[in-house]
């Protein structure tokens, strides 16, 4: 048995099994190849009456397809076409009667797995239907692939019928279309088109193990050089492996091309069509046919394009600056000269007259203010007036939900947050942090109470740059009744650079 590479060439044996291990694939180009079970001439010369005796419906040849693409399926991928269990066991017992498909043991859940025999793949060549080169033969199955083989599988057959997905290829197909040999290949793709939007080249990843972050990183680099790419969809084993994703993305490749989405393999399976995709920032989108959300991006406008991202200050040392020195008297020129002539002596009785000239009044002054107190005070008495009560001294009110206060991307958090009220009156201290390792932008902060009224809303001119690992503090005041319980605390962002959040906070 031999192997033939795109070009032609004819692998050594050691180049084989270094192609297959690196492909994680068991099929294989061979040429008059039999399974053992009955030889390429008593095939061929039983075929045509075979084929007379019943003919293959359109959906047996669709299944039949669906196996040499993917080598060979189980009975919930066969359920999947059929939507029948008994009715998928009674046409795979037709399929193996005419000789079109055999079965073998897997020794792994589930046990048996159904694959076209070489009588099944002439017969697809002959009905046009064939559309892979290679081959599936059950000596050469390798078990570590089988469950990521099955699993995709499972999620193509589900995209196939979705009404917004058309081309659909799997990874067999896109190994031998692939024109570059070290891009990275996909385990499907497939074009995607919402209504009224144009139509996007989506990546399909399933992920069912968790990789460290070097092979991680490696395939987001991989990834962002497929610049035929729109969307990349990526299946999670499991949420542990859904939040390795996410965080790589959010780390690197958040703002970057293609976008990246997610879901889990269990919710997939569950709703189908009506599956919904998250991207790494949290926000959810719906791929209903009836009503999608998911739609491509917008082009960035002018001044998002144009805004250059703010340079950091640098670090100095704080300094004192020098205190403003009052400017030099100017001299007139009249003072510039010596005045020699002889000042007048003014004798003991001028000076009591200047002094009695300022006294008198001020003593004459004195006593009247005295004497217009005294009338006022014999006449009306002391003032009955009380004393003004003190001013109540504001109460803190405790949140109840303070504990982990952040956005539901994760990527602000709320550190310190304190609230007081005197009356109907309520102030409101906060500090927020950016926790990932890129700058974010603020526009708004709003305060509503229960039902969704604005009690207090402060713009933020321009927009407030908050920068990794780096806080904000504000203070706010307004007024809601005293007997409030709940108060909804939303911070928006300009919707380009980061997301906001709406947090509900009870006290008490």
């Amino acid at each position: 048995m031999m192997m033939i590479d795109e070009t032609g060439n004819i692998l050594e044996k050691k180049e084989v099994s270094e192609l297959e291990e690196e492909g994680g694939t068991d099929l294989m180009e061979v040429e008059g190849f039999t399974d053992g079970v009955e030889t390429d001439l008593e095939e061929k010369k039983n075929e045509k009456d075979d084929l007379s005796n019943k003919i293959l419906t359109g959906k047996m040849k669709y299944l039949m397809k669906e196996i040499s693409e993917y080598g060979y399926l189980t009975m919930p991928e066969v359920e999947l076409v059929y939507g029948n269990q008994s009715h998928a066991y009674r046409v795979l017992g037709t399929l193996k009667s005419k000789g079109l498909v055999g079965d073998f043991e897997t020794e792994l859940l589930p046990k048996k797995a159904y694959f076209l025999r070489p009588k099944g793949y002439r017969t697809l060549e002959n009905f046009g239907e064939l559309r892979v080169k290679r081959r599936f033969l059950a000596q050469g199955f390798k078990p570590f692939i089988f469950k990521h083989r099955m699993a995709c599988a499972k999620v193509g057959l589900i995209l196939k019928e979705h009404p917004l997905v058309r081309e659909f290829l799997p990874e067999s197909l896109l190994w031998e279309r692939a024109v570059q040999r070290r891009q990275k290949l996909c385990d499907g793709e497939f074009i995607y088109r919402a209504p009224d939007a144009k139509p996007e080249r989506v990546g399909l990843e399933v992920e069912l193990t968790l990789k460290n972050r070097d092979k991680l990183d490696e395939s987001l680099r991989q990834l962002k050089d497929r610049r035929d790419l729109a969307q990349v969809w990526w299946v999670c084993g499991s949420p542990t492996i859904l939040r390795a994703l996410k965080s790589e993305v959010m780390r690197r490749y958040w703002s970057s091309t293609p976008r990246h989405l997610f879901c889990l393999m269990d919710d997939f399976l569950a709703l189908k069509h009506q599956t919904r995709l998250t991207d790494a920032e949290g926000r959810e989108f719906k791929i209903d046919p009836a009503e999608p959300t998911l739609r491509p991006m917008p082009p960035p406008t002018p001044l998002q394009a144009a805004r250059p991202q703010p340079e950091p200050l640098p670090l100095a040392r704080a300094e004192v600056p020098p205190q403003p020195q009052p400017a030099p008297r100017l001299v007139p020129d009249w003072e510039r000269y010596r005045d020699d002539r002889p000042k007048p002596q003014l004798s003991l009785i001028d000076h009591l007259l200047d002094v009695g000239q300022v006294v008198v009044p001020a003593v004459c002054l004195t006593v009247l203010f005295a004497a217009v107190g005294w009338m006022l005070w014999t006449k009306i008495g002391p003032s009955r007036a009380p004393a003004p009560a003190p001013e109540r001294p504001w109460l803190a009110r405790k949140i109840l939900n303070a504990s982990d206060l952040r956005s539901a991307a994760g990527t602000w958090a709320i550190k310190r947050l304190a609230l007081r009220s005197r009356g109907d009156n309520f102030s409101l201290s906060l500090r927020l942090t950016n926790v990932r390792p890129n700058w974010c932008g603020l526009t708004d902060v709003r305060i509503m109470d229960a039902e969704r009224k604005i009690l207090m809303q402060r713009h933020q001119r321009g927009g407030a740059w908050i920068w990794p690992q780096k806080s904000w503090e504000d203070g706010f005041s307004f007024k809601t009744p005293r007997t409030a319980t709940r108060l909804l605390l939303q911070i928006v962002s300009d919707g380009w650079d980061c997301s906001g959040m709406e947090l509900p906070l009870d006290f008490k």
